[in-house]
């Protein structure tokens, strides 16, 4: 089997149905990852599962992250994740989204916070990158 079949095919094994959208070449021991995913996190386990496959000595990484939801529904899926995170009160967090990118302003009361919702914004399906401006206030 050529390499970008075996190095599909753990994909498969691993991620199931969503490594459905990411397409593999490989030559010479690289192997080149096209495709959409759903959020960063899935995008970096992607790479790193290819990464330690044996044989492999590079991968170009050429994935997208596609949006799947619209404006109000990120800022819900982020307030909500930011809940659930150790920010249980968000109110003092104001969210502000530029697409596929989030910007967190405001306050919070520990450094554990402040990782914390940069964390839970950058988990949300959809965002591919998180301004972080949030001030730490003990």
């Amino acid at each position: 089997m050529p390499a970008a079949e075996l190095i599909a095919a753990a994909l498969r094994a691993h991620f199931g149905a969503r490594a459905d959208g990411v397409r593999v070449e490989s030559r010479g021991g690289r192997a080149w990852l096209r495709g959409a995913v759903a959020h960063a996190e899935e995008r970096e386990a992607i790479v790193a599962l290819v990464a330690a496959l044996p044989g492999i000595a590079g991968v170009d990484d050429h994935l997208t992250l596609h949006l799947h939801a619209p404006q109000p529904a990120l800022d819900s899926c982020i307030r909500r994740a930011l809940v659930e995170s150790a920010l249980r009160d968000a109110a003092g967090v104001q969210v502000s989204i530029d697409g596929p990118v989030v910007t967190l302003r405001g306050r919070v009361h520990s450094a554990t916070q402040f990782r914390a919702a940069e964390s839970a914004a950058m988990g949300t399906r959809g965002v591919t990158r998180v301004v972080n401006e949030l001030l730490i206030e003990p």
